[in-house]
């Protein structure tokens, strides 16, 4: 699995760090997934191997601008490369009335399809023949989804060995057997194929979380994931301060939810553009040291164009461009 992040921060842009956006895909797959489309996405994917061609879903948690303003450009611009294929959105309602105003009032009739689903809190949105994508409701205004993607289960290595041992003829039925299917040879025999393999490998799980101001509400859905993505828009003592009611995680709570559910991986994003700048007192580094007080997995701040390798053992590795 591969995440590059195209934007990482909250509600206005900075020099460094653009709005929120993440692309992903399975290493071996060069179709892709776009999770929220900030303004910038477009110019960010132009430093990335992500092919405006072979983007065929695009997740969004919520209609702020800093999450969807970003796509007007983006669906033009797919529509400019001269790509035809269809496109599927999965968003809260009111993204299509959105879109379709937008694209009236400037006279952009795109030349591919755009397929609308609705989300919905448990909602199976999508399954390939990799993994299964579902939404789940965060706490925000307004209405806001994050996203699990739980990777099917694999048979466990095939016994090709024993397979030979019992006179079992190799090719096609081979590769049945690989994927546990029940065969029947033309000698007669019927052969259950999860004979032949080991303990099943179980599939990683990812959840990438929309803007959020109650981590903990997550942690029956993200008990043990292999990778947590999440935001981190203000500092804890900040929040502390403030009178106004907030929307948004902090970075302690993030990570002490993560703790709590046993999260393998925390990646934490969306920062407030106050933490830019040290001659404020704070700066971004603070984001990191709050949150590994309580968070003892393998936590990292997310950077524009920063991006990892998910591997099979669940290790989250950086991923060289």
């Amino acid at each position: 699995m591969q995440f590059t992040f195209l934007g990482t921060s909250a509600a206005a842009p900075t020099r460094k760090r653009f709005l929120s956006s993440l692309a992903f895909r399975f290493t071996q797959n060069p179709d892709w997934l776009l999770f929220d489309c900030g303004e910038g996405a477009q110019c960010r994917l132009l430093y990335t191997r992500f092919s405006f061609a072979h983007l065929k879903h695009i997740f969004i948690s919520h209609l702020h601008g800093d999450h969807v303003f970003g796509l007007f450009g983006l669906l033009a611009t797919r529509d400019v490369n001269g790509i035809t294929s269809p496109l599927n959105i999965y968003a809260p309602p009111g993204s299509q009335q959105l879109l379709e105003t937008v694209f009236k009032q400037v006279d952009l009739n795109l030349h591919y399809t755009i397929h609308y689903h609705i989300s919905a809190p448990g909602k199976l949105l999508l399954e390939t023949p990799e993994a299964k994508v579902t939404s789940w409701t965060m706490k925000h205004n307004p209405e806001c989804y994050g996203y699990l993607i739980r990777e099917h289960d694999k048979p466990g290595r095939f016994d090709i060995e024993k397979a030979r041992r019992e006179n079992i003829p190799p090719g096609p039925v081979f590769a049945d057997l690989k994927s546990g299917k029940t065969i029947t040879l033309s000698d007669g025999r019927t052969i259950d194929g999860n004979l032949y393999t080991g303990k099943p490998i179980t599939g990683r799980k990812v959840f990438i979380a929309g803007d959020n101001s109650d981590p903990d509400s997550l942690i029956p859905v993200i008990k043990s994931v292999d990778l947590l993505i999440h935001e981190a828009t203000h500092l804890q003592e900040d929040r502390d301060r403030s009178e106004k009611g907030f929307q948004h995680s902090t970075a302690l709570q993030t990570a002490t939810a993560a703790q709590t559910a046993g999260v393998r991986n925390l990646i934490l994003t969306h920062f407030s553009p106050r933490y830019a700048h040290r001659a404020k007192g704070v700066d971004i580094r603070d984001m990191l040291e709050e949150a590994v007080s309580v968070y003892k997995g393998n936590c990292l701040l997310a950077g524009d164009l920063h991006s990892y390798i998910l591997n099979r053992k669940g290790e989250l590795l950086p991923n060289p461009q």
